[in-house]
């Protein structure tokens, strides 16, 4: 509503409001949002101005987010004071550090300005730009005891996901009414099923069940496909700022199940998304033009990514050169995303995603001119599993994307 009033000459009444809501507690909206209001709304200046005159105990415990903002929009000598004030009392050291991270990368994109190369250079945790650079992960080498122990770790990792879910599962059918006789089948039929699943099909599973709950109309569809008992399938996923509808079928020519991810998503999300995709960077790839439906919201066609880098990144037994490898990726996506003037709205590790193409077809795909958003996904090229590339990284190529666009703006939006 907001926003509309924006585009309805009614700025004036939405600033008035911004400006009350940046220093008292409005109830209903953040004070990001309420800044995002007016930049989706055309009122950048009026968003920057705002943000310049946040009262200190604001930018004291919020500089760092709205940094970032002005980062993005091109006012990085508006961002600098922010960041020196900024305290982030709510956060971790870790995610204050990825912050911060996040702000000097931001700013390195205006290096050539004395003023920003100065403040820069006066801080000890900057990297200057290049020395960020990545090798190519086929180069990279694990000693077959670190692979062992990561193998060993990510069995582990399973079996307790696997545990969990059973636990999920039965407490719903205690909560859910079903009789004593049928419950212990019921359970004993799904676990059986999802062992049989591969990783892609069981983080579905589990994201429908987490969605909709183990009883509900969605998992049964999902649950008679997978059986066999239905030829394909559409099933909602319910998730906060978008509707994602996940459609399953069976491949004519090989007969193994395929999933396509449906993003109902705004046009203004949209856009950022074909802008990451069209700049090279790795985000989830777009598998058909996108349509813009009658209700005013586009949709986006995608599909599965592979597991978060938090899977990743929560094992202490992962080789270091791997995890260095994945975490300068991400940055170097954050980066590109900040200099293009692309917000996406959350890029945390659960919306980072790792899979592994096979070299080869890296290699062709590369040589016709495609980028990492274009190769044609094959069940026979893609894996999702890290085992195949740790113990030969020379024949697989990882690649960490940035998924879930449904909050992304642009400067160019």
């Amino acid at each position: 509503m907001l926003v509309a009033l924006c585009r309805y000459g009614q700025s004036a009444v939405v600033r008035d409001y911004v400006k009350r809501g940046l220093s008292e507690d409005l109830g209903s909206m953040s004070r990001v949002t309420l800044v995002n209001v007016l930049i989706r709304g055309g009122e950048l200046k009026a968003a920057v101005d705002s943000i310049e005159t946040l009262p200190n105990e604001t930018a004291v415990e919020y500089g760092h987010v709205f940094a970032l903002i002005l980062i993005q929009h091109g006012y990085p000598e508006s961002a600098i004071p922010l960041l020196e004030i900024a305290r982030m009392p709510g956060l971790s050291e870790r995610e204050r550090n990825e912050i911060r991270k996040d702000a000097l990368s931001g700013l390195s994109a205006f290096h050539d300005r004395p003023d920003i190369r100065a403040w820069l250079e006066r801080q000890p945790d900057y990297a200057p730009k290049g020395t960020d650079r990545n090798p190519d992960p086929r180069t990279l080498r694990f000693a077959p005891d670190d692979v062992r122990r990561t193998k060993e770790a990510f069995a582990t990792a399973d079996a307790k996901e696997h545990g969990a879910f059973r636990t999920k599962l039965k407490s719903a059918l205690w909560t859910g009414g079903v009789p004593d006789d049928l419950r212990e089948r019921t359970e004993q039929a799904v676990t059986r099923s999802m062992e049989r699943w591969t990783p892609e099909e069981r983080s579905i599973g589990i994201r429908v069940i987490d969605g909709t709950g183990v009883l509900s109309p969605e998992f049964s569809r999902l649950l008679a496909f997978m059986e066999g008992r239905r030829s394909e399938c559409v099933v909602e996923v319910h998730k906060t700022g978008s509707a994602l509808f996940i459609h399953g079928r069976r491949n004519p020519e090989t007969r193994m199940r395929e999933f396509t991810f449906v993003n109902d998503i705004s046009a203004t999300a949209a856009n950022a998304w074909e802008q990451a995709r069209d700049a090279g960077i790795p985000v989830a790839p777009i598998l058909r033009p996108p349509v813009e439906r009658a209700n005013g919201s586009t949709r986006v066609y995608s599909r599965y990514c592979g597991k978060p880098i938090f899977s990743y990144l929560d094992l202490t037994q992962l080789p270091h050169s791997f995890r260095k490898w994945i975490e300068t990726e991400v940055r170097k996506t954050k980066d590109d995303l900040l200099r293009r003037g692309i917000r996406h709205g959350h890029p945390h590790s659960g919306n980072f995603t790792i899979e592994f193409y096979r070299s080869e077809t890296v290699d062709r795909e590369t040589a016709a001119g495609k980028t990492v958003n274009d190769i044609p996904f094959s069940q026979k090229d893609v894996t999702f599993d890290p085992i195949p590339y740790l113990e030969h990284p020379e024949e697989w190529v990882p690649v960490v994307r940035l998924i879930d666009w449904d909050q992304a703006t642009s400067s160019r939006s």
